[in-house]
């Protein structure tokens, strides 16, 4: 949800942007609706604040078991809180600009364009959970078919990128969180392929 208004914006696609904010309305005001009020100052004042805590809790505690963040990549080095905010931050703006491009300039692969967008979602949020890893296998496939299944390279990346969200949680608890490598690994392997697309057309 992040990286969505960018793409649209960049992709000067307007009506999907007001479309999925007015979905997003009507998702509020249904659930006001429906349940009143309580629930959204339950949402502000309960739940928000205990999610804080636990990202912002000392490295590992179990919640952050099956993290992928660079937030949480920098707290397992050490940082703290607020060290760790930053570098989160000097990742997700780079991405942001990197999306931005992406979805300015016209694309023969919209798959492979939507496939890296999701794999840098994961980069952005300092809330990553290991659940979220499901674009991982979409961006190597896409790879592996884009070159007929011979690169070595794009089959590697096929392959690292269903094996990881089984192995995320394992390494996290034994290592450090790494999956903000293996995201940016498929992430540059997917901006390559569209470059070469684009400078093929």
């Amino acid at each position: 949800a992040l990286l969505a208004p960018v793409c649209f914006l960049a992709a000067r696609n307007y009506k999907a942007f007001f479309a999925a904010a007015l979905t997003v309305a009507l998702v509020i005001i249904s659930s006001v609706v429906a349940f009143g009020c309580e629930v959204w100052i339950g949402f502000f004042q309960i739940t928000t604040p205990l999610m804080v805590s636990y990202l912002e809790e000392a490295f590992l505690s179990t919640y952050q078991q099956n993290g992928i963040s660079v937030f949480l990549f920098a707290r397992s080095l050490g940082a703290d809180v607020t060290t760790a905010y930053a570098v989160q931050i000097a990742i997700a703006i780079p991405i942001v600009a990197l999306t931005w491009t992406m979805w300015r300039q016209p694309n023969r692969e919209p798959l492979l364009r939507a496939a890296a967008t999701g794999v840098m979602s994961i980069l952005v949020t300092p809330y990553g959970h290991s659940y979220e890893l499901f674009c991982l296998p979409l961006a190597g496939l896409l790879l592996a078919m884009r070159t007929s299944w011979r690169s070595v390279s794009a089959m590697a990346l096929l392959s690292l990128s269903w094996v990881w969200p089984m192995v995320a949680s394992f390494v996290t608890v034994k290592f450090v969180p790494l999956t903000p490598f293996v995201a940016a690994a498929l992430a540059w392997g997917c901006w390559r392929a569209l470059r070469e697309s684009r400078e093929l057309s």
